[in-house]
């Protein structure tokens, strides 16, 4: 048997386990969105999540108890009318099955232009990483199984992200190195255009159904407050059960 067909059945036998087929997440009920809920100063991206789910973003996590270690990395795009410099980052996510993280907790954030031909993530442009980032739960829960808690995160840029006006960019998130915490970057519909991902399964950018949420600044700002309102397969996406 080809590597390939070793590749392919081994996706298939996940998603039958699973059980469960994906929707895009338009198509799911959910919480409404928190529109200008949490918009600091100098907000130039606001992507505002949808608690139906989402893809894990994680440097190293194990799909079951016996499995291997493995890795996704996951990127939505944006674009910015303006040259300028972002400073503070947040987003909303999950740990999957409550796997959250005892001790020290680190975040990669990357940026990628897009290809000459478009809409695809190519050359890194930006690299950094923050440790402890902010982290609050919200009062709500994603709905999957086993209502994971909802989480905002904030941090400051040690290094500015230079950001081109007019340009389109790929921005990611990735928690690094533990094994035992899987954390999962949450849906949101702010673009409804989708967005890419990797894993060792497809390691070449491959395009999938849902947006991310995150918010980008150009001026760190002290939170506002956060107002309170399982499963893998090949894709290894986190979403509510739905019909075929």
């Amino acid at each position: 048997m080809n590597r390939f067909a070793v590749k392919f059945k081994r996706a298939f036998a996940l998603a039958c386990w699973a059980g469960v087929l994906s929707l895009a997440p338009a198509a799911l009920g959910g919480e409404a969105g928190w529109d200008g809920v949490m918009r600091d100063a100098g907000v130039v991206v606001d992507y505002q999540p949808h608690n139906t789910g989402g893809l894990a973003a994680d440097s190293l996590f194990r799909e079951g108890e016996f499995m291997p270690p493995v890795w996704q990395r996951a990127v939505d795009d944006f674009i910015s009318s303006e040259t300028l410099f972002v400073r503070k980052i947040s987003f909303w996510g999950f740990y999957a099955q409550n796997s959250i993280p005892v001790g020290s907790e680190t975040f990669s954030i990357r940026l990628l232009r897009d290809s000459a031909t478009g809409f695809f993530p190519d050359e890194q442009v930006y690299e950094s990483t923050i440790t402890n980032p902010a982290r609050q739960a919200t009062g709500r829960t994603i709905l999957i199984g086993g209502a994971p808690l909802e989480y905002f995160f904030q941090a400051e840029l040690e290094m500015p992200m230079l950001v081109e006006g007019g340009q389109r960019y790929w921005f990611e998130i990735s928690q690094d190195g533990l094994v035992n915490s899987l954390f999962a970057w949450e849906y949101s519909l702010a673009q409804q255009n989708g967005c890419f991902l990797q894993n060792p399964f497809v390691q070449s950018w491959v395009f999938d159904a849902p947006d991310l949420a995150f918010q980008l600044s150009t001026v760190p700002e002290p939170s506002a407050g956060v107002i309170a309102g399982g499963f893998v397969m090949f894709l290894i996406v986190f979403h509510r059960p739905g019909r075929r």
